[in-house]
């Protein structure tokens, strides 16, 4: 008998996760790229992140070519790469434009957010991002930002080489809280979702 799917989430009917789903409305464009040997692993999050922001897309390739339509809402002044090179900057600085900014908080939070309308993250084993990042020399234009002080991993279903790299997810959710103070706690619970369910279904 064929595994039936969940018509909602995607996700197999034993595991379906809708009932950690919430959405996030009010975001900033959020853009994915997705390497092709990430887009079937089971344990991939960044289908949560469609299932709870809206308007965040997943675009799957390689090479520039494969991210055009990516590309055509890309500008150096208001897209931020989620990715740490040698030239990117702590995130958590970006954030003190708040203290800067003359006016109020909402004023200050209202400048940073128009530095920030478009958020691109990298989807990938550590080594394929780095090689999204070779091949795509267009994203070098950008600013970029890494994490300082990122939040602990609770991305522990899947292996990891260091206990401070984040998934997708876990890297979006401290973007969006840092940047824009948005609550992450819809992409949390997404996460936690799936720990659950995985946890769960993979006891012998």
């Amino acid at each position: 008998m064929s595994r039936q799917y969940c018509a909602a989430c995607g996700f197999p009917e034993k595991v379906c996760l809708c009932h950690s789903i919430s959405k996030i409305y009010h975001c900033p464009k959020i853009s994915i790229l997705q390497h092709p040997k990430e887009t079937g692993h089971s344990k991939n999050t960044a289908k949560l992140i469609g299932l709870v922001i809206p308007n965040a897309t997943i675009y799957v390739g390689h090479l520039p070519a494969d991210f055009d339509n990516a590309q055509k809402h890309t500008n150096a002044l208001n897209t931020t790469l989620i990715y740490p090179s040698a030239l990117s900057t702590p995130i958590e600085s970006a954030s003190t434009i708040l203290k800067h900014v003359e006016g109020s908080k909402d004023k200050a939070l209202k400048a940073l957010t128009l530095a920030h309308e478009h958020l691109i993250l990298l989807d990938g084993s550590w080594r394929q991002a780095y090689a999204l990042w070779q091949s795509n020399p267009w994203l070098h234009g950008l600013q970029a930002h890494h994490f300082d002080t990122p939040p602990n991993r609770q991305y522990d279903i899947r292996r990891s080489k260091k206990n401070h790299q984040l998934s997708t997810l876990e890297a979006l959710a401290y973007s969006l809280d840092v940047l824009y103070k948005i609550d992450p706690r819809p992409l949390q619970n997404a996460l936690a979702g799936l720990k659950s369910h995985w946890l769960t279904y993979s006891k012998p």
